[in-house]
């Protein structure tokens, strides 16, 4: 993946690794489709991609949530065999054979996709982040990280939990949507973030009331 991807750049990277060179211009919709034709002229069968959220495009109604466990026995996904010589077929869990082409996507939750777009914005140009005002992108995260230090160090599981729930209360998500969050990967920070940044810093104040943990001024 490109340093600061972007549609664009993600398509021109693909093709330069099929020797096309330089993109000469155009739309990206020329760019997707000439990339596409030359994978498959090229007998491309799996694209592996980091950073994939940096690229992810279309409207919040359309976004999923994009998961590291098999949807039918909830076992990691592990891409060990990266590197190996042989052949390989993939698209399937390796502990209980789900084929993965039939998982149905969760949609994400539409202020979490939005809060990922200005996310994206912000660490290209700097954007403005209600109710934290425009900030650049060496900010957010120490703002960020504050709140997640207070969930995810040294707090006790059934206090996490109270958090977990009333999150999923505040954001209107039915009670049971809570098992079906990673809370630890990074769609769950998003929503936990997504929550807090609803009502800062009221939010921040109330999860460290529930985590029982200690005061903005202590954490810092």
């Amino acid at each position: 993946m490109p340093a600061s991807p972007d549609e664009r750049r993600f398509f021109g990277a693909i093709l330069e690794e099929l020797g096309m060179g330089e993109w000469p211009g155009g739309t990206i919709a020329a760019q997707q489709r000439l990339a596409v034709r030359l994978m498959r002229k090229a007998d491309v069968r799996m694209l592996v991609i980091d950073e994939l959220h940096n690229v992810l495009s279309g409207s919040r109604t359309r976004q999923c949530v994009l998961v590291s466990n098999c949807p039918s026995c909830s076992r990691d996904l592990w891409a060990h065999w990266l590197g190996s010589q042989k052949p390989r077929v993939v698209g399937h869990c390796d502990h209980c054979d789900f084929r993965l082409s039939k998982a149905i996507a969760r949609p994400a939750l539409r202020a979490a996709a939005g809060l990922q777009g200005r996310l994206l914005k912000l660490k290209r140009t700097g954007a403005e982040m209600p109710p934290l005002g425009w900030i650049d992108w060496s900010t957010f995260p120490a703002i960020a990280d504050l709140g997640m230090y207070a969930i995810w160090v040294d707090t006790a599981d059934h206090a996490r939990e109270t958090v977990f729930s009333r999150i999923v209360r505040d954001l209107g998500m039915k009670p049971d949507q809570r098992l079906f969050i990673e809370w630890p990967a990074n769609y769950g920070s998003l929503v936990m973030m997504t929550c807090m940044l609803a009502d800062w810093p009221n939010r921040l104040q109330q999860t460290l009331h529930d985590l029982q943990s200690l005061n903005i001024d202590g954490i810092l």
